[in-house]
């Protein structure tokens, strides 16, 4: 895509006053991300990335992010250098390594990781609730209609309540550095909140493809006990529910990229798979 130069550059001195656009070079579209878009660039000698958020959006969850990054904590982020907290707009630091999705982990250091980073999360200030977000997006106004089987598993889905821990919620390979030095940095933390933590091992498992008869297993590492009958399959239907009805939202407000409709029939096929 071409990638306006002269707006970023009006973008970033907005957000850094004291930088100069004549400082400014090296602007280069990044292609991960669905609901931003996202540049790297050069500053003199340092390199950061701009995040634009697409289309209209809530900045509740950018104002607690912005929290999130301004706390002291144990967790590796990004540094953040300017957030626009109305707009989601956000100025961070160049973090070299590849994403996750191309160095995936073992199964044994995906585990310890998340244990450690919910270890390492103090509770947050709100619960996260898939099955609560997924209504809202499904009734999103506009020219389509959601799937009906996606709308009756989102109103009859009962989300667990109890034993919940501070959450990422978005734990995606695409949300996931693996820095030189062997330690990951973890970014978007938008949707930071409370809810059940086989949440964010049911997203980055299914992220990355792994073989689905590994996963109850997996969970069982997490939690340090055997899931409670039926947990790992209502956090599965949980994330492909959301999954569906943020493509679905998405596509209802004219962000018309392919690999949403792709999104959209895969969460469709997990579902029907899932036998619901």
């Amino acid at each position: 895509m071409a990638t306006d130069v002269a707006g970023l550059i009006v973008r970033v001195c907005q957000l850094v006053p004291q930088w100069l656009g004549e400082d400014l070079s090296e602007f280069e579209y990044l292609p991960a991300g669905y609901s931003n878009d996202n540049y790297q660039f050069r500053h003199r000698q340092q390199r950061y990335v701009i995040r634009l958020p697409i289309g209209a959006r809530d900045p509740a969850d950018w104002r607690l992010e912005r929290a999130f990054y301004e706390a002291p904590g144990e967790v590796r982020i990004p540094e953040v250098v300017a957030f626009d907290v109305d707009a989601g707009v956000m100025i961070s630091r160049w973090i070299e390594g590849p994403l996750m999705v191309d160095a995936p982990p073992t199964h044994d250091r995906l585990i310890s990781f998340l244990q450690a980073l919910h270890h390492n999360l103090a509770e947050a200030p709100r619960t996260y609730d898939p099955i609560a977000r997924s209504l809202r997006n499904l009734a999103t106004p506009g020219p389509g209609r959601p799937s009906k089987r996606v709308a009756r598993l989102a109103s009859e889905s009962n989300w667990p309540r109890a034993d919940l821990s501070a959450c990422h919620n978005d734990f995606n390979p695409w949300n996931v550095i693996c820095a030189p030095n062997g330690q990951w940095v973890t970014l978007d933390w938008e949707s930071h909140g409370n809810n059940d933590p086989l949440f964010d091992l049911v997203t980055m498992h299914q992220g990355l493809g792994l073989d689905d008869g590994a996963l109850p297993g997996l969970c069982d590492e997490l939690l340090g006990a055997a899931a409670a009958p039926g947990r790992v399959e209502q956090v599965l239907i949980g994330f492909w529910v959301r999954e569906y009805a943020w493509a679905f939202a998405e596509t209802q407000r004219g962000n018309n990229r392919a690999e949403l409709d792709e999104q959209k029939l895969l969460a469709e096929g997990k579902l029907a798979a899932l036998g619901s």
